[in-house]
């Protein structure tokens, strides 16, 4: 075995998956191998107990059905890029509808009867037995399914948790607090109205109030007669999905959708009234004039309601004899895809969902169903605002704030964390969610806690921004408020969690200081004499993924096409400027400007991280000149695109360092880097001694593998096991410029 260590070290080959490899041979398991394994055994133990179940069953598609510019530029103009919203959407829906046409056969054959489908989602509902799941896990056009789960309405732990404290509970909360040098008697006054502790006030007080946008609740449903929303109900939906015959629609119609007047505020067909929705909606928009005046976040915005919840008999599930309110996920599905169409007619900022499911996650879960809609909508420019959870968890929160591209949102108590609901990494924003007074059914006012409230001062944020800088994307809007908020943690948390400042983003979005996604800048054109640019792209998550980007014209300042890149799950990408431009539209002409340079600003669907490589013919040297307004990327474990020996003059080493005090060794996972297979894994027979550095040449590893190098295989990517404390650099040999590139650096996506 060769030595990979200029030492006494040696690497032990350990290769892994060998089950997995096996069982590649069943066209069963292969299929189970990109599912989710503990969704599946829920979806068995269901048919088990009832002989069949509902499920959600995600297909893939024969296109790319993200909304994106590139499937709906018409023109260009002297303010850059239309984009054709109209087109992209109808185009969307033809790829989804002749996907699902082109399974109608398959299905009838095997009785696999079609219940729901949706118009601009890839999704429809069955109801299947064990024999039928199994017929669709081997079908290779599944991507996944899902239980037609039941989500329990999680204002309920609000009550009980929270309903009980007292003034004088809530007066030791603000002992030691002060904002801004405030003394606690304001602080108290400002209880009933939190919209001042986020600097909404300020805002208001510029002029801008979330005149002309709009925002969608889906919920349980609002009081429409109540003050607070007096004309500012636009549109009104109900989604109450039926899943047994013992189930009750809470649509007014009694059937399982209602769309118009009426179809989400008839709120005395619903258990607890409309309480939580209409609070909810107080929070993001109210503007209750009479009397003392009431205003929510974005007080002149406009509504709409969408009611997502059933009548459940049954008292296995509800725990009682008297019923239960729950919303079905297909329920949730047929809101959001309504939303969808809605964006045709609506200047929609975001949609909040103060609801969640009932499990909780410590990392993002972007292969739920729901992050196809989320993607979506954020490309369509609107924020999904999902609260986080009221468990109490510290490092976890529920499904789908957890989805990457929502916005989760948990509370805070004035300026400090709440430690009742869920806190985690994975957060973007803190809102006050502490005895918040709002409206509830029957024109009355009620306090009440939680992430459920924390959630609509953010959605209300979204609209209030886009009013008053209609100009600026999702992404402006959401990067604004994280970095304009105050950074918060505690003692038991190891990570830091920005707190709404409404103020603040609105004065950095004023100062022009935002921009969409990630910049790479000074990209050199494909007729450029001096350099060509290649942009290296790492998908991290375990689904795969698009990337859009705006390119602009350096000389001129403006957009002139745009692009849409995909990327598999654990794999990355290397693209030359010249294939960006030969994918991007509109055509533009890069021959006439050899020397123009460009910039492009990138978003993904993904979590990962983009690099800027350089290659220059002349010193025959590669280069990275990644870099990034926010500084360059901390991530310690994973380098991608490790060039093998196929790329002789350019051997790739990794430089390993270990930081602790004591003499260890760290483990690596190799990748594909075209594909994100696994190739094997290795560690280090002999321990870094503490403090010191070892090298491990990657000439070796596909020896080490039994690989031979490929032509579509030029890169690996290694990823260092957690439990290691050290860190490693990627770098390379110009052998024949004689320089030594370190290719670390990179930019988060």
């Amino acid at each position: 075995m060769k030595t990979l260590i200029k030492s006494t070290l040696i690497i032990v080959f350990v290769m892994l998956f060998n089950l997995e490899l096996a069982a590649n041979t069943n066209a069963l398991n292969t299929q189970r191998a990109k599912l989710n394994d503990i969704e599946i055994a829920k979806i068995r133990d269901s048919i088990n107990k009832d002989s069949k179940t509902r499920v959600i069953i995600q297909m893939q598609t024969f296109d790319d059905i993200t909304i994106s510019p590139i499937h709906g530029i018409s023109k260009t103009s002297n303010q850059g890029i239309i984009f054709n919203k109209e087109e992209s959407i109808n185009n969307r829906k033809r790829i989804i509808t002749e996907t699902l046409n082109s399974k109608r056969d398959f299905l009838d054959r095997k009785s696999i009867k079609i219940k729901k489908t949706y118009s601009n989602l890839p999704l429809f509902i069955s109801e299947i037995n064990l024999e039928q799941l199994n017929l669709l896990l081997s079908s290779n056009w599944v991507e996944n399914i899902f239980l037609d789960k039941k989500i329990k309405p999680i204002w309920n732990k609000i009550k009980t948790e929270y309903s009980h404290k007292s003034i004088n509970q809530e007066k030791e909360l603000l002992e030691n607090i002060k904002i801004d040098g405030q003394k606690k008697e304001s602080l108290e006054t400002k209880l009933n109205n939190s919209t001042l502790n986020i600097g909404a006030d300020k805002v208001w007080a510029k002029g801008f109030t979330g005149k002309g946008q709009t925002i969608v609740v889906i919920d349980d449903g609002v009081d429409s007669q109540h003050d607070m929303f007096r004309n500012k109900i636009v549109s009104e939906a109900c989604f109450s999905e039926r899943g047994n015959e013992n189930d009750i629609s809470l649509c007014p119609n009694g059937s399982v959708s209602q769309v118009g007047n009426g179809a989400a505020s008839n709120c005395r067909l619903i258990v607890d009234a409309c309480d939580h929705g209409t609070h909810v909606a107080g929070i993001a928009l109210g503007n209750d004039q009479n009397g003392a005046i009431r205003r929510g976040v974005a007080y002149e915005a406009n509504l709409i309601p969408i009611q997502v919840f059933t009548n459940i008999n049954d008292p296995d599930e509800c725990e009682t004899d008297e019923g239960c309110t729950r919303a079905y996920l297909s329920s949730i599905l047929g809101a959001l895809n309504h939303v969808i169409d809605l964006s045709r007619n609506y200047n929609i900022a975001s949609v909040n969902m103060s609801l969640g499911g009932n499990d909780l996650y410590e990392e993002y879960c972007d292969d739920d169903f729901r992050k196809v809609t989320i993607d979506s909508l954020k490309s369509l420019d609107i924020a999904t605002v999902i609260s986080a959870g009221n468990d109490g968890a510290v490092g976890s929160i529920n499904a789908p704030a957890c989805v990457s591209s929502a916005i989760a949102v948990s509370s805070v108590v004035i300026t400090q964390p709440d430690d009742q609901v869920n806190q985690s990494p994975l957060v973007d924003l803190l809102a006050p969610g502490f005895n918040i007074r709002s409206a509830s059914f029957g024109n009355n006012y009620i306090f009440a806690s939680g992430t459920s409230m924390a959630a609509p001062h953010v959605a209300g944020a979204f609209a209030l921004l886009k009013s008053a800088k209609p100009n600026s994307s999702v992404f402006d809007i959401e990067n604004s408020l994280k970095e304009s908020g105050i950074r918060v943690t505690t003692p038991n948390w190891n990570w830091e969690t920005p707190r709404l400042n409404v103020l603040s983003a609105f004065n950095l979005l004023d100062n022009g200081k935002i921009i969409s996604g990630t910049t790479i800048l000074s990209i050199f054109g494909p007729s450029n004499t001096k350099a060509e640019s290649f942009i290296r792209l790492y998908n991290a998550s375990n689904i795969s993924g698009s990337v859009s980007g705006i390119i602009i014209d350096d000389s001129i300042g403006e957009a002139v096409s745009t692009f849409n890149l995909e990327i598999p799950s654990n794999a990355s990408k290397q693209f030359s400027f010249k294939e960006i431009v030969l994918e991007a539209s509109p055509r533009f002409d890069t021959d006439n400007k050899p020397n123009q340079l460009y910039t492009i600003h990138l978003t993904s669907t993904f979590r990962g991280y983009v690099q800027h490589i350089l290659w220059n013919p002349s010193a025959n040297s590669l280069t990275n000149i990644s870099g990034c307004r926010e500084g360059l990327s901390d991530d310690v474990k994973t380098m991608g695109n490790i060039h093998t020996s196929l790329l002789k003059d350019y051997p790739s080493y990794l430089f390993v360092h270990n930081s602790s005090q004591e003499a260890s060794k760290p483990n690596f996972t190799v990748r594909d880097s075209n594909d994100g297979s696994i190739l094997g894994s290795f560690t280090i027979e002999e321990n870094i001694p503490s403090k010191s550095t070892a090298v491990i040449f990657a000439s070796d590893l596909l020896e080490l593998f039994g690989e031979e190098p490929k032509p579509d295989q030029t890169y690996l990517n290694i990823i260092m096991d957690d439990k290691f404390n050290g860190y490693a650099q990627h770098m390379i040999d110009n052998s024949k410029g004689g320089l030594i590139t370190n290719m670390s650096p990179k930019c988060n996506l």
